[in-house]
């Protein structure tokens, strides 16, 4: 959310929309370390929280 809470216009949607990525992202990178080994599958609350950020971001990116 800081990302884009700062700013203004249409940089304010576009910094939204980074911060989306930038969290799917990070989530995947977490499933994939998972399936590779190095650490535990994430628990349906991590998973949970994820969601709602993205969520909140995607609404956000859409204003």
């Amino acid at each position: 959310m800081s990302e884009g809470g700062a700013q203004r216009g249409a940089r304010r949607n576009s910094h939204y929309s980074i911060a989306l990525g930038s969290a799917r992202e990070a989530l995947s990178a977490l499933r994939t370390a998972a399936a590779w080994g190095y650490v535990a599958e994430p628990s349906a609350d991590i998973v949970d929280r994820f969601d709602k950020v993205t969520a909140t971001l995607y609404v956000n990116a859409r204003r």
